[in-house]
């Protein structure tokens, strides 16, 4: 039996997308910058607002609200094509980039928002990455980053 994901309006999920057997394929910037472009598309063409991000060599963490009529699951289709094309364009590859699905859990309040939000930031620092969280360049945590907290609550 496969679950159906439910599918909530006007509510911000955090998602994470692993690639294909967990390879650390984004370690290069041409790699993660593919990523990058894909999350800036999705922000651009009002896909969806765009909240906290990080991508690590072999996942993607993205905080985001669709916007109608999409909903995540056609986001999270569109967003992760395009970052397959382009990555396995720049690293001279073929084959599956990102394992088929992705994990994605609903944000219920303010506090779960501040919190997960915390969390992504903090993600690169765990991993040993960074000693702090806005060196990492391929997260919103970075200076200079572009997301859409605030053009979302002032809506």
């Amino acid at each position: 039996m496969t679950l159906r994901r439910f599918i909530l309006p006007n509510h911000a999920y955090h998602t994470i997308s692993l690639t294909r057997g967990r390879q650390p394929l984004f370690t290069s910037s041409e790699a993660a910058g593919a990523v990058r472009e894909a999350i800036d598309y999705e922000r651009t063409a009002t896909h969806a607002f765009v909240l906290a991000y990080a991508i690590l060599p072999e996942h993607l963490h993205l905080l985001l609200i669709p916007r109608e009529p999409y909903d995540v699951s056609t986001v999270m289709h569109n967003l992760k094509s395009f970052a397959a094309k382009a990555v396995n364009r720049v690293l001279g590859r073929r084959g599956a980039v990102w394992q088929q699905s992705f994990y994605d859990r609903v944000i219920r309040d303010e506090s779960h928002l501040d919190a997960t939000i915390e969390y992504i930031h903090q993600n690169p620092v765990t991993a040993g990455l960074v000693e702090r969280a806005q060196d990492f360049p391929w997260s919103s945590a970075h200076p200079g980053a572009e997301v859409d907290i605030e053009r979302f609550f002032g809506e």
